[in-house]
């Protein structure tokens, strides 16, 4: 391995990495607070991709609201926000032993991994005939079962070393690191990213082995002065392929990967030296057109209210269910109870004084002058079953209003009572027959009820 790694360290892409750090160095000494400010975007992004790469929800702006504000996103886990606040304590251990000048031990690594994963907790996992099963996570602790995974491209198995195997292969993996890391025919960059593949590719602990390789691979950058490497969720498909690629021995395209984000990194510091803007201007861009990839066309609405809106919407949806509801009711009803009435009444446009109205069509013929809602009112009193209570009426109320961008149903069996919202839907989406019969079921079923409770 060692002649593999001196001679990847001759390749053409490892001088430009010198050539921009000796540019940068050529500033130095610069003001600690430029340092500080190119440092903490970096660390920012830094914390939103590792951690996006492995399937936490949180976006770089809401990544940033947390580390900085102590601010947890709405609708997110727990687990996304810990494990967010842990990667970024672990990055300020990291630092400490930059700044003591004291290189890691395996002891550090199991305290690094206790820091990312903040505590113990269940995650998914398989026994081995590959049934599903769950196992609790240890945090600095190496593993003591098997994490193989299947792939999802192929559904074939990604066999990691053994919990058996793995105490010694860590062994040989500090050893080989401590002898390398002396040898300066080996660039701090492919020491750094051999590094980073043998820790995968043992997998040592149950769970947080990405953050944590990615996190060891930039402390041996940063202790020779380098900035760290930015892998990018969006590119993660690029960076497991070269990881597969060096479980092949071949190892060229993941330095070379590895260089093109280092370049990065050193391109973003120079310009942070020169007072220039260091924000990547594509951030913003990228989530709204994440958020705009995810909203089809027909979704946006594009609605001005108006009458011929107005007179469509009671056509096509508060007809049917008048209509439907109208005849159910009168069919159980109209027997039972010696009156039966329906009033329509709507706001006038501009006034507010009810207007009645015989019918929904005849409505829809003075459509002009309906302002924001329509009000049906549905009224049987005085039953006449013998030896039953003569004063029992039933009333049921239905309300559609009109909002600018969509229409809502309501219904209450009391005119005082507070209306519950049935419906809530946009213009272009009308009211469906299930969804009538299902809400007419339920009417009836409450009015049969409330009669055999009052027989």
């Amino acid at each position: 391995m060692d002649k593999i790694a001196i001679e990847l360290s001759k390749l053409p892409f490892i001088e430009t990495i010198n050539e921009l750090k000796n540019e940068i160095d050529s500033y130095r000494p610069f003001p600690k607070d430029v340092e500080d400010r190119i440092f903490q975007t970096l660390r920012l992004r830094w914390s939103y991709e590792s951690n996006a790469i492995e399937g936490n929800k949180y976006t770089y702006g809401e990544t940033v609201t947390l580390i900085m504000e102590g601010l947890t996103a709405f609708g997110k886990t727990t687990k996304d926000a810990d494990d967010l606040l842990g990667h970024n304590e672990a990055l300020k251990y990291m630092l400490s032993l930059i700044k003591d000048e004291r290189d890691f031990t395996e002891t550090d690594i199991r305290d690094l991994h206790k820091i990312i994963l903040v505590k113990p907790y269940k995650t998914k996992a398989k026994t081995l005939d590959g049934q599903p099963t769950s196992k609790t996570v240890s945090i600095g602790e190496y593993k003591k079962l098997p994490n193989h995974v299947e792939t999802s491209l192929t559904g074939e198995i990604h066999y990691y070393a053994t919990p058996e195997e793995t105490p010694a292969m860590m062994t040989e993996l500090m050893d080989w690191y401590n002898i390398n890391k002396e040898n300066n025919e080996v660039h701090p960059l492919v020491l750094a990213s051999l590094f980073h593949h043998k820790f995968v590719a043992i997998h040592p602990f149950d769970d947080g082995n990405g953050r944590l390789g990615r996190i060891l691979m930039n402390l041996i950058l940063m202790r020779k002065g380098f900035p760290p490497i930015i892998v990018k969720n969006d590119d993660k498909l690029n960076y497991y392929n070269v990881l597969n690629l060096a479980n092949r021995n071949l190892y060229k395209s993941l330095v070379e990967y590895m260089s093109d984000l280092l370049q990065h990194s050193l391109t973003l510091y120079l310009k942070g030296i020169k007072g220039e803007s260091i924000e990547e201007e594509s951030d913003i861009d990228k989530e709204i057109a994440l958020f705009k990839k995810g909203i089809k066309l027909d979704q946006i609405i594009n609605i001005e209210l108006n009458d011929e809106i107005k007179r469509s919407t009671i056509l096509n949806n508060l007809i049917p269910l008048h209509n439907y509801l109208y005849q159910k009711l009168a069919l159980l009803l109209n027997d039972l109870f010696l009156e039966n009435n329906l009033t329509i009444k709507f706001i006038k446009l501009n006034s507010i004084d009810n207007v009645f109205v015989n019918s929904l069509e005849e409505l829809t013929n003075r459509i002009e002058e309906l302002d924001s809602y329509v009000l049906l009112g549905y009224f049987w009193k005085n039953y006449k079953i013998k030896d039953a209570d003569y004063r029992i009426n039933i009333s049921i109320h239905i309300e559609i209003d009109f909002d600018d961008a969509e229409y809502k149903v309501y219904y209450s069996f009391d005119k005082h009572d507070k209306p519950k919202m049935i419906f809530k839907k946009y213009y272009d989406d009308n009211i469906k027959q299930d969804e009538i019969n299902q809400f007419v079921t339920e009417q009836l079923k409450f009015i049969m009820n409330f009669l055999k409770n009052n027989q």
